[in-house]
């Protein structure tokens, strides 16, 4: 196939074609080959105790802008 026509190819392109060929079936069968993975068997129980305040102070916080505060 010598020529340079629209189909025209060398040598060269179809290197390329087939490495780019060869490494896209490689992407695709990849993760289909071999599967690992991890496996947690130990279990461990802590106790533990939650507690919220029975009643929530509700004063506001001072503002910043009252100039309370000296400013550098």
């Amino acid at each position: 196939m010598s020529g340079s026509g629209f189909l025209a190819v060398d040598r060269g392109a179809l290197v390329r074609l087939a490495v780019a060929l060869l490494l896209g079936a490689c992407a695709l069968v990849g993760p289909r080959v071999a599967h690992t993975g991890a496996e947690f068997t130990d279990s461990v129980e802590l106790p533990a105790t939650f507690r919220t305040a029975t009643t929530f102070d509700p004063s506001p916080s001072p503002d910043p802008t009252d100039g309370s505060s000296p400013t550098p």
